[in-house]
């Protein structure tokens, strides 16, 4: 017996196109743009305190002053030794890793 599951098929993707076709198009269509705006508008508006925070002057930032002081002290000194660590450790297994495979 020779089984013809061709238009079998043939008819199943084209449920499935159809299907997935219907899935992207809905969307789009049923978007609503009245129900939008009221979400759009309640965002854009800015509460009280927002507000006072947004219009209260500047006030000067100590630790910006001089940044190089930052590696005089001592967690600027941390950082520097474990950046020359890492590095370290970097070109150490770089050239010491354990890899023994014909491609390398």
């Amino acid at each position: 017996m020779k089984c013809s599951s061709g238009p079998i098929r043939k008819a199943c993707a084209t449920a499935i196109a159809l299907m997935v076709g219907v899935m992207c198009v809905a969307s789009p269509c049923r978007a609503d743009d009245s129900a939008t705006d009221s979400a759009r508008r309640s965002i854009t508006h800015l509460s009280p305190k927002t507000l006072a925070l947004l219009t209260q002057p500047a006030q000067p930032d100590s630790g910006t002053a001089d940044s190089a002081a930052f590696f005089k002290t001592k967690k600027g000194i941390a950082v520097l030794a474990l950046l020359g660590a890492g590095f370290g450790y970097t070109l150490y297994s770089k050239s010491h890793d354990r890899v023994l495979s014909p491609v390398r």
